[in-house]
């Protein structure tokens, strides 16, 4: 080693390390978003529900935005049904699960009868266990959906999932409820809907006054001013007499002999 070099002391350049961005397109601002909306809702590979409606894809993004999700992760997952955003209770697990809240969350029995599950908030010195049965939803009108009679185990514990989820990581849930119980929701709606009593017009309540009864027919009083006492009296006014009807002449009272030969 030469005597320039002795004595010296090797120095290591700090590396810049690059953040990783996370997978998926990252909007920074609504300008952005809309254009996207706008290209997505002519694409024949996103929800059938969204094709051609850029507003509700735009609506879509800023709620997945919000929840942290990416854009297409929000197209797969999100779901706006009855004004409400929904997500599927796939995604509505696997972030209960990627919490870091969670120590375990585990489904203990699946049939077509019951499904239970059982899961523990960390931190917290009880699990809490929760069942749904096919009388559940027998009792909220839901064995009858088409996707219930096909296979209800699956329903019934998706159902359980979502429910407990909700129950205890409601602020990892944020208050979203699956596409399956926000079907729930329309489906309310549209019996509400159905079962609406109808409210009669105003013109029909009891005791109002309606129009026809006020234009129809001529007054039967009118207004009198007496000239020298300015007083002001009603009298009854005169109706014309009814038309008599016209008296029909001979030729209309016999019908005329035909002229023709009957045979």
């Amino acid at each position: 080693m030469s005597e320039k070099n002795e004595g010296a002391v090797a120095t290591t350049q700090p590396t810049a390390v690059q953040k990783s961005e996370p997978l998926g397109f990252a909007l920074a601002n609504i300008n952005e978003a809309y254009r996207m909306a706008n290209a997505l809702s002519r694409s024949g590979l996103i929800p059938s529900a969204l094709r051609g409606k850029p507003d509700d894809i735009l609506v879509v993004l800023i709620s997945g935005r919000e929840l942290g999700m990416p854009p297409m992760q929000s197209l797969r997952h999100l779901y706006v049904i009855e004004g409400r955003i929904s997500m599927s209770a796939v995604m509505m697990l696997g972030r209960v699960l990627k919490s870091g809240q969670c120590e375990y969350f585990t489904v203990t029995e699946s049939t077509t009868k019951v499904a239970r599950a059982k899961t523990k908030r960390r931190g917290s010195p009880d699990e809490v266990v929760l069942a749904f049965t096919i009388e559940d939803a027998i009792a909220m009108n839901l064995a009858g959906r088409d996707n219930w009679k096909k296979q209800p185990a699956t329903m019934l514990r998706w159902r359980v999932v979502t429910a407990l989820g909700r129950l205890v990581y409601p602020d990892i849930v944020e208050g979203i409820y699956s596409e399956d119980e926000a079907e729930d929701i329309r489906a309310s709606a549209r019996t509400m809907a159905a079962n609406a009593l109808e409210v009669p017009p105003s013109s029909e309540a009891p005791g109002a006054i309606r129009m026809k009864d006020v234009m129809e027919g001529e007054p039967t009083e009118r207004e009198v001013v007496n000239e020298e006492t300015g007083e002001i009296t009603e009298e009854p006014v005169q109706q014309p007499a009814p038309a008599r009807p016209a008296k029909a002449t001979r030729s209309q009272q016999q019908p005329q002999a035909s002229s023709a030969a009957l045979w």
